[in-house]
């Protein structure tokens, strides 16, 4: 198993990551049409758009091992 992957997470630039991610992934391991639509839809919730608002970033996932 690889120790990182490389995915996709909706990202704000005065929220952070998706305040959301209790009601589906937090990271996407393809970028695909149900992200893009998530995408499209908070944006349109909050009035903002892809420059302003709620984007797609690319993120590494790393396995942490917990040291005693």
């Amino acid at each position: 198993m690889a120790e990182k992957i490389t995915g996709w997470a909706a990202w704000h630039p005065s929220k952070g990551f998706d305040d959301y991610a209790y009601e589906g992934p937090v990271v996407y391991a393809d970028l695909d049409d149900d992200l893009i639509e998530e995408i499209d839809n908070m944006n349109g919730d909050e009035g903002t758009n892809k420059t302003d608002g709620w984007r797609i970033v690319k993120v590494e996932v790393r396995k942490v091992e917990e040291t005693v």
